[in-house]
């Protein structure tokens, strides 16, 4: 399975979970994310990419570590990166 790899910057939302003073709470931002992983699936609102994937023959021995479903509303940059291998060398 070769998988195309993004390099996206995104926002996510931020929060606090327990009691704290009011003032505190006024100074929550969102929070700035980078991430870098395999494409599993794309569509015109959501990526999906996933951190680490096996490569066998068997498809129902392929597994995937750490996906993350990212709405495309929160992508404010997006690019494809290729490491180690061509472009041709990933589609062949």
């Amino acid at each position: 399975m070769n998988l195309e790899i993004r390099y996206i910057e995104w926002t996510d939302s931020a929060g606090r979970a327990h009691w704290h003073d009011i003032s505190a709470a006024k100074k929550l931002t969102p929070d700035s994310c980078k991430t870098i992983g395999f494409v599993l699936n794309e569509t015109d609102d959501y990526i999906v990419v996933i951190q680490s994937h096996t490569n066998r023959e068997d498809e129902a021995e392929n597994q995937a570590d750490n996906a993350l479903c990212i709405p495309k509303s929160a992508v404010s940059y997006m690019t494809a990166l290729f490491v180690g291998r061509s472009e041709a060398e990933l589609d062949g």
